[in-house]
């Protein structure tokens, strides 16, 4: 956004020894600032962004299937669950990228209780183990999520919005989790240079930026006057209001207001300790206000002459929610493959088989629907073999275009390994499983016959994913 900076005029006053220029900033971003604090320093900084204070943590953390809030979001968390794999969007299959970890998945519940915007989402929420250390998360931001998984998104959450989703960490196995924490902080109350002397009001504070002056020099209470050691920067003096509207005591100060620069970098709050503070002026004092208590004064910063600020923004404290796992043993539990009945995926498809039978003889009689009008056809199964007819269903869960499903790709594994490939030609079985493309969410129906020796014990049903990972298995036995 193009940036328009006006001077608007040059007061020179008894209080700043060579005066104050005050300004204002047209079409003030509301762009969401920084959330790491400027350094405290005397010397100009632009390198990171504002580091404000976490609040007080809750002596009894909630457990896991109890919401805990800090009366601004509500947390529930359902279930954490360890994998040694994941089936990327993609459909390819994904391990953790250190020997001896898995992933950590984290199942939860985040509801808007406050009474206002909330930022908030999978990237305020940690995992920590019981020594204290948070778990990493895994690179799958490259790979796409898991088809299998929904993820827990980040962003604003209106008034009484409720959001549930997934976050995915990775763990050593066999460490104890301690806890999950989300941390929350009320949106930001921002102003722009064109907004001097207006009143903004959260639930919590009501902020009033009063003036923003420009200054060469300032005169402390002994009489000495300062200059920023760095040429050809100059202070930036901002007065403010702070007036406590809610029902308990605000912890605020200078600590809480920053002021950003036209991209957007919080500059360098300026300490005089050494020589105390102008004797015109008063700090913004670092307090507790009671419910209806205010106060108001200055923060200093140091800036580049003729830099042009975006804001000042009034930043709240942080606060985390805590729910406790109970040292909850990172374990990943016995490969389970699923039954008839129940979904198995991989490589980007989920597959479910209804049923499985063995019949002698098959013979489908065609009506004046079909394209085979009065025809019947008879398979019959050679001596010493068994008709096997599959009737199962394949889906297409990952984010590619398309996905082409083929009949010859599904296997029935005997007890011995032997690999049994369908009847390739019968018009015997109504509704076969035919050559598709799927789309995402697409799914194909069908049956598909199969001839084995008769006493053959099957054990499981397979379709060959190829080279985008391990084949797709039900059991059964």
């Amino acid at each position: 956004m193009k940036k328009v900076y006006i001077a608007v005029t040059i007061l020179l006053t008894i209080l700043l020894t060579f005066g104050c220029q005050t300004t204002s900033e047209t079409q003030p971003t509301t762009e969401a600032p920084s959330e790491s604090e400027a350094a405290e320093t005397e010397q100009p900084s632009t390198s990171t962004a504002p580091d404000v204070e976490t609040a007080s943590e809750p002596e009894e953390p909630a457990k896991m299937g109890e919401e805990a809030s800090d009366g601004q979001a509500a947390v529930t968390v359902h279930s954490v669950e360890f994998y040694d794999q994941i089936t990327g969007g993609l459909g390819g299959i994904y391990r953790p990228g250190q020997e001896g970890y898995v992933f950590s998945i984290v199942d939860l519940t985040i509801r808007n209780v406050s009474g206002s915007t909330l930022d908030i989402g999978g990237t305020n929420v940690d995992l920590v183990d019981s020594e204290g250390d948070d778990c990493p998360w895994p690179m799958l931001i490259i790979v796409g999520w898991p088809n299998d998984l929904t993820e827990l998104e980040s962003g604003l959450m209106s008034v009484g919005e409720t959001r549930r989703g997934m976050v995915v960490f990775t763990a050593e196995e066999g460490a104890r989790l301690g806890k999950v924490e989300c941390a929350t902080r009320r949106p930001n109350i921002k102003f722009g240079l064109t907004e001097l002397g207006r009143e903004k009001t959260d639930v919590l504070a009501a902020v009033t930026l009063n003036s923003v002056e420009f200054c060469e020099q300032i005169t402390d209470a002994e009489g000495n006057t300062h200059q920023p050691f760095m040429e050809g920067y100059i202070y930036c003096v901002v007065d403010l209001t702070i007036r406590n509207v809610s029902d308990s005591v605000l912890s605020t100060g200078a600590q809480r207001v920053f002021l950003y620069d036209d991209v957007g970098i919080p500059r360098s709050r300026t300490m005089l300790m050494l020589s105390g503070w102008p004797y015109q002026t008063e700090e913004l004092d670092s307090k507790e206000l009671a419910p209806d208590e205010e106060m108001r004064g200055i923060v200093i910063y140091q800036v580049e002459d003729e830099t042009k600020i975006q804001s000042v923004d009034y930043i709240f404290p942080e606060s985390t929610i805590e729910i406790s796992l109970e040292g909850l043993e990172v374990s990943v539990p016995p490969y389970r493959m699923p039954q008839i009945g129940e979904i198995a995926s991989g490589g980007g498809i989920e597959m479910r088989v209804s049923s499985v039978g063995s019949i002698e003889k098959l013979e489908t009689e065609y009506g004046e629907d079909s394209e085979y009008f009065n025809l019947v056809w008879t398979e019959t199964a050679r001596e010493g073999e068994e008709l096997v007819v599959v009737d199962l269903s394949i889906k297409n869960v990952s984010v590619r275009p398309s996905i082409t499903i083929n009949p010859l790709n599904v296997l029935l594994i005997d007890s011995e390994s032997n690999a049994y490939g369908k009847v390739v030609m019968t018009l015997a079985l109504e509704g076969e499983l035919h050559l598709a493309e799927l789309s995402p969410g697409e799914e194909t129906f069908g049956r598909m016959l199969f001839s084995m020796s008769v006493g053959t014990t099957l054990d499981r049903v397979m379709y060959k994913i190829g080279a985008l990972g391990p084949p797709v298995e039900v059991s059964l036995r």
